[in-house]
């Protein structure tokens, strides 16, 4: 029976009242992401609840859970309080929570971090401090979010300037733009530019699926593009991935334990592009090449394991937050939403 086959013989299983559970914490508009995850851990017995941050801030009592936060760059940062606040309450309590709000680094700070620690070799620069380039080619884009690039690559302080007069014109302020330094090259070989990644889950890096692209900016993929050689590379670094210790530091800098980091490789060196604290975590059910089927199989294989490892709480205790909901409405209060 195939994994989709198997899935949907159990949607419908219900699960113990009292089955361990696991709750993940997104934005509104995000609650997408983790939808895969609902349905490999439910064959595990183990329950996952997708809460937006509105539902979380509402909560007198939390239930005994493993808890995900997410989403910290799409936060205000009065909001990142709150989830600071109950992140330790649940911390305190002894349940398992994955991401600590207060350690969360913007972008342009992550990347910077980065490069001063030796672990990049690309800088970045903000023109909301009266940073300009040194070295080109650069790019423009958004601190926060993920929402691709702003530019083509730029060669020039002048085109440079332009770019940020061009993306401040469309609404974009300047406190949320950075010029970051191109670093990329096609593999080897090859006209295709390939991003990898790897998931962080508590303690366990886990080599996330590897995209191709035509163009430098390498996001989604394109089906067909890749030689079969290259995916065959890719199975074999799924079981002794070459990159996990570095990996590991990089989440270890960011104090990020559940997220995706995608990097890619130039002149045989990770180079590092960004975290996401809220990947979207899915699985290829049809694809041409079988080697990339095993891999995906493979990589689903590690998160389920590393999500049923939790040390989950028993379901049926309660976490008081009484105090923490009168902090909430009295910031939406302050901040003119009641």
């Amino acid at each position: 029976m195939s994994v989709k086959s198997f899935l949907k013989s159990v949607t419908s299983w219900p699960l113990p009242r009292h089955a361990p559970r696991l709750i993940s914490v997104t934005t509104t508009r995000q609650r997408y992401t983790l939808k895969g995850v609902t349905r490999a851990l439910k064959p595990e017995g183990i329950r996952h609840q997708r809460w937006t941050y509105e539902q979380l801030f509402s909560k007198r009592t939390l239930p005994g859970a493993a808890y995900v936060l997410t989403d910290f760059d799409r936060l205000h940062p009065w909001q990142r309080e709150m989830a600071t606040l109950i992140h330790d309450r649940l911390v305190e309590s002894g349940a398992p929570v994955l991401n600590n709000p207060r350690h969360f680094l913007p972008r342009d700070a992550l990347l910077r971090r980065l490069y001063r620690e030796g672990m990049n070799q690309f800088d970045c620069w903000r023109p909301a401090e009266g940073e300009w380039p040194d070295r080109f080619p650069v790019f423009l884009r958004t601190i926060y979010g993920h929402r691709g690039v702003e530019s083509d690559l730029l060669t020039s302080r002048e085109a440079a300037e332009t770019a940020l007069q061009d993306a401040m014109a469309k609404g974009l302020g300047i406190a949320d733009l950075v010029f970051i330094e191109y670093c990329s090259e096609t593999e080897p070989g090859t006209t295709i530019f390939r991003k990898r990644a790897s998931y962080i889950i508590n303690k366990t890096v886990i080599r996330a699926l590897t995209v191709s692209q035509s163009t430098w900016v390498a996001k989604m993929g394109e089906v067909g593009i890749t030689p079969e050689d290259a995916y065959l590379r890719d199975l074999a670094e799924q079981t002794s991935d070459p990159y996990a210790a570095q990996m590991k530091a990089v989440f270890d800098l960011a104090g990020v334990t559940f997220g995706r980091v995608d990097f890619t490789i130039v002149n045989g060196t990770p180079q590092v592009y960004e975290i996401n604290t809220n990947p979207v975590i899915s699985w290829t059910e049809t694809h041409p090449s079988q080697t990339r089927l095993e891999t995906d199989r493979l990589i689903r294989e590690g998160v389920v394991k590393a999500f049923r490892d939790l040390d989950y709480p028993d379901p049926k205790t309660s976490i008081n937050l009484s105090d923490i909901w009168h902090r909430w409405n009295k910031g939406r209060r302050d901040l003119g939403q009641t």
